[in-house]
């Protein structure tokens, strides 16, 4: 248990620049991020996004968080319209890892 005296800080530094969050749309950078990444995984590949568009007919949302012109992080978001389910937003359905 953390005691009462330790509390977490918030260090706001003016030289890096927050993400901005965007729909992307350049697979050879969103590869590249996943690839570097150390807990990227073939299932966080951009390709998936519009066999899952084809295949299930459902809208994808590439978004990624770029800072100074680099990603920083990306979010695949699958937009699913369901019977059972409802409208929901998932991250890589249909797969094991990615979401």
């Amino acid at each position: 248990m953390i005691g009462s005296d330790a509390q977490r800080k918030t260090v706001l530094r003016s030289d890096v620049a927050a993400p901005e969050v965007v729909l992307f749309d350049d697979p050879t950078a969103w590869n590249r991020y996943v690839r570097e990444h150390p807990q990227g995984t073939f299932y966080h590949r951009f390709e998936w996004l519009p066999l899952i568009a084809r295949v299930f007919r459902h809208r994808v949302l590439p978004y990624a968080a770029v800072a100074d012109a680099r990603i920083v992080g990306v979010l695949p978001l699958v937009y699913i319209r369901s019977k059972f389910f409802g409208r929901v937003f998932a991250s890589m359905p249909y797969v094991n890892y990615g979401g």
